[in-house]
């Protein structure tokens, strides 16, 4: 993930600003000193042209068919991107002080210099930056071990929080009089609406300003290789909008998803119903919770000796369910949409929830992580524990049950 527009744009002339006078000071005790009247205007002839050459080199490398545009080039082409900036800027340096002082020697030593001691000087700005807690940091390097505490120990309530302000933000086009303009499909002819994307641009903007530096994996994000996401130790795991089909039945039950997996299996899960206006939450260790009205209740998932209750699927219900529910010996059953479903296992109203065929990680996700929490298992049809960040994102059958 990029940086957010408005700190792109002022790390950008902070490092320009020094950078110009990173050069202007090299001048000052480079040049010749009979030639010095010509630093200011040195400067400005720098500042100025490195602007123009900058915007002319990112927009060649963003045509590039090679590798990746503006969505974030690959580490190879990061370093390759990077080495051919740094010769430019040098050679642009080398240049404008032989313009301006026609004495080659001066502009070599002072471009060779000014070389070296650019590489220290942005080393060190970028550390600056990252280090700063306003804005975001970079979240597709993995948190390393300095930081792992910090993500342990992070309060959950923060994620609720985002939670919500996505939902609040899903409500506002809910509620619109033109509602039906906001829909639209996606490749696979699956429906999309404007709130998908409007919840998935604050859910990605909030978490990066938690300062983690973990990657997010998104529905409504970009396509994200195996090679890439393989190397992670913990990601967000987001779906901004799940239950699109509800949203567009108008009948409330869609919730926003948000869970954080460690290694190969959810850490903590959030899933806030903004209709409804309940929040889920739970996180390994800490337990599971209710929140609507104000009102926090800690809940345990159950499996009852008779009388089981059985969750079904609004909009994918299947034939499978029968047989599965007959072998838990189900009584009664009873349809809720999206991932509520995780939710009402978690809090003891139904005994199990079973979905045969594909879902995606980020179905599951914040589901699993509550279940778990409340003390409930969910396994896939071999009854193994359900894992995460697969080479392939798609998930097989599984089964939810109580404790």
């Amino acid at each position: 993930m990029q940086d957010s527009k408005s700190r792109s744009f002022a790390k950008g002339v902070s490092w320009r600003v020094l950078a110009s006078l990173t050069t202007f000071i090299l001048a000052l005790f480079l040049i010749k000193e009979e030639k010095q009247d010509q630093l200011f205007a040195i400067s400005v002839t720098e500042f100025i042209s490195k602007l123009v050459f900058y915007y002319l080199y990112e927009r060649l490398w963003n045509f590039i068919p090679y590798g990746r545009t503006s969505k974030g080039p690959s580490h190879i082409r990061s370093v390759f991107k990077g080495i051919g900036w740094r010769i430019i800027a040098t050679s642009t340096v080398m240049l404008i002080v032989y313009i301006f002082t026609r004495d080659i020697s001066d502009a070599a030593a002072l471009a060779a210099i000014d070389f070296l001691v650019k590489l220290v000087v942005y080393y060190f700005h970028e550390r600056a930056w990252a280090s700063i807690r306003w804005g975001r940091i970079k979240g597709n390097v993995n948190p390393t071990l300095s930081n792992k505490n910090l993500i342990e120990e992070l309060d959950i309530e923060k994620v609720n929080v985002i939670a919500k302000k996505a939902g609040e933000k899903i409500l506002e086009i809910y509620t619109k009089d033109d509602f039906e303009k906001t829909i639209d499909f996606k490749a696979d002819d699956s429906p999309l609406t404007i709130a998908d994307k409007a919840s998935h641009n604050i859910i990605v903007e909030e978490l990066e300003k938690l300062n983690l530096g973990i990657p997010i994996l998104s529905e409504e994000g970009e396509e994200i290789s195996y090679k890439r996401r393989k190397e992670w130790t913990y990601f967000w795991c987001v779906d901004p909008l799940d239950g699109t089909k509800e949203f567009i039945k108008k009948n409330g039950e869609f919730t926003v998803n948000i869970a954080l997996i460690y290694k190969d299996k959810p850490l903590l899960g959030v899933i806030y119903a903004p209709v409804l206006n309940v929040n889920y939450y739970g996180k390994k260790g800490l337990g599971a919770y209710r929140e609507e009205k104000g009102e926090v209740k800690e809940i345990r998932s159950n499996y009852r000796t008779d009388n089981r209750v059985a969750v079904k699927s609004k909009s994918h219900a299947s034939e499978y369910e029968d047989k599965v529910c007959e072998d838990h010996q189900i009584k009664e059953t009873i349809s809720v949409g999206s991932s509520l479903k995780f939710c009402m296992v978690a809090e003891g109203k139904a005994d199990i929830y079973y979905r045969h065929g594909p879902t995606m990680e980020w179905d599951t996700a914040a589901g699993q992580a509550i279940v778990e929490a409340s003390g409930g298992k969910v396994s896939d049809a071999d009854d193994k524990i359900f894992k995460y960040n697969k080479e392939i994102l798609r998930n097989g059958s599984f089964l939810c049950v109580g404790a």
